[in-house]
């Protein structure tokens, strides 16, 4: 709770202004419960009560479809733990809209993940000011070249490829195919930029039902997309952006 409310204050907070931007918040749960706490730093609250196990593509599928975007509207797609500075938005906009012929079509906004420590995420959170010289606070892992977490997309594009893919249920392998549907409709761009992850606890043993769906849905991804890693490996299409 205290990691989304900091992203979520995190994005009313930017150099743009507010007006020029929405933001939608999709819980999903047998029973939601964040509305009290959360509904007033965002402009839509979906609680989308699903009783099976957690499908974050039915989440942002819903989140996106009830933000009803314009077709050249921008679509960014970011978890709740992931924290961004004042001037982010302004930035990745730009950056999409810097060829008015053109524009950019998809852009994952960074080049690596700093998973921070969890003193230096609590200081973070308490404080809610994103901190000076970020790329070297003290981290437990550095992801290098992911492509899920956070992603801009023109609303065209998230149409055209049919959003994600809700076959996948539970956590894996549904960034990947995001990825890689997005990147064979259109060019996709990375900023040469690193994101904070916030600390949170990770659970050490993985439940039976979580782990058949962790196995099912490397079934599905290796039935889509083979063992053909020189093609479909997701970062060979990757084009970097300054």
């Amino acid at each position: 709770m205290r990691n989304l409310e900091a992203t979520l204050r995190a994005l009313n907070e930017q150099t743009v202004p507010r007006s020029m931007y929405k933001i939608v918040i999709v819980e999903q749960d047998k029973m939601p419960y964040l509305k009290k706490d959360v509904a007033h730093l965002c402009d839509k609250y979906i609680a989308d009560e699903y009783d099976l196990p957690f499908n974050r593509s039915r989440a942002v599928n819903r989140g996106v479809a009830e933000a009803k975007p314009k077709a050249s509207d921008l679509v960014c797609v970011l978890d709740a733990d992931l924290f961004v500075d004042p001037g982010w938005i302004e930035r990745c906009v730009l950056t999409m809209n810097d060829d008015e012929v053109k524009p950019m079509q998809a852009l994952l906004p960074f080049s690596s993940v700093l998973y921070l420590a969890s003193g230096v995420s609590d200081d973070i959170v308490d404080a809610e000011i994103y901190p000076f010289g970020a790329e070297d606070l003290p981290t437990i892992r550095v992801g290098k070249s992911s492509v899920g977490g956070c992603m801009w997309v023109r609303s065209a594009v998230y149409s055209l490829i049919g959003g994600h893919d809700e076959r996948f249920i539970g956590w894996g392998c549904e960034d990947q195919d995001f990825f890689i549907r997005i990147s064979h409709a259109v060019s996709v761009y990375r900023l040469d930029e690193a994101m904070l992850h916030l600390y949170h606890p990770r659970f050490e043993e993985v439940s039976e039902e979580d782990q058949k769906a962790i196995d099912r849905n490397r079934r599905l991804y290796k039935r889509l997309y083979g063992e053909q890693k020189g093609i479909f490996n997701p970062f060979t299409t990757i084009t970097h952006h300054a």
